[in-house]
């Protein structure tokens, strides 16, 4: 005489769906950590004058049935202008008649200013680059 011992594993395409790709299935894991990991990167990273950028960043996770999705964002204005760098370009004043800024000790005016632009510091990209690529994760840009 035989003994047998059957088991099935029965679930809707929705349930395993949520299984796969639930915040507490693999990829809503994976999502976390590479969110988590890109946020704390970003924020190491992140070039610091007093603090506001780098207080700034933070991940956010949404799921659906079928996706998890992560977000790492700033909200400062001036985010994309570090991020992304800038031209050289003029700077004009707004309201007054000159510009008026420290140059050493001494106070100067000026009508114009010519302005030689900034390098990039990608730090948000840089920092889901090396997240993503040690997790395997495929990641999409948006940057603007």
């Amino acid at each position: 005489m035989a003994v047998r011992v059957k088991t099935s594993w029965r679930r809707s395409e929705a349930q395993i769906r949520l299984q796969v790709t639930g915040p507490k299935g693999y990829a809503g894991k994976l999502v976390k950590d590479t969110v988590r990991v890109t946020t704390n990167y970003a924020k190491v990273h992140a070039p610091v004058d007093t603090g506001r950028l780098r207080s700034s960043i933070g991940g956010r996770i949404t799921t659906r049935l079928d996706a998890v999705h992560g977000e790492v964002s700033t909200n400062v204005k001036y985010a994309l202008l570090v991020h992304n760098g800038t031209k050289p370009h003029e700077i004009r004043p707004k309201a007054a008649k000159a510009l008026r800024f420290k140059v050493g000790s001494r106070i100067v005016y000026a009508r114009r200013v010519h302005h030689p632009g900034t390098k990039a510091r990608p730090f948000l990209t840089d920092a889901l680059r090396q997240a993503a690529g040690s997790s395997g994760v495929r990641f999409g840009l948006d940057i603007g």
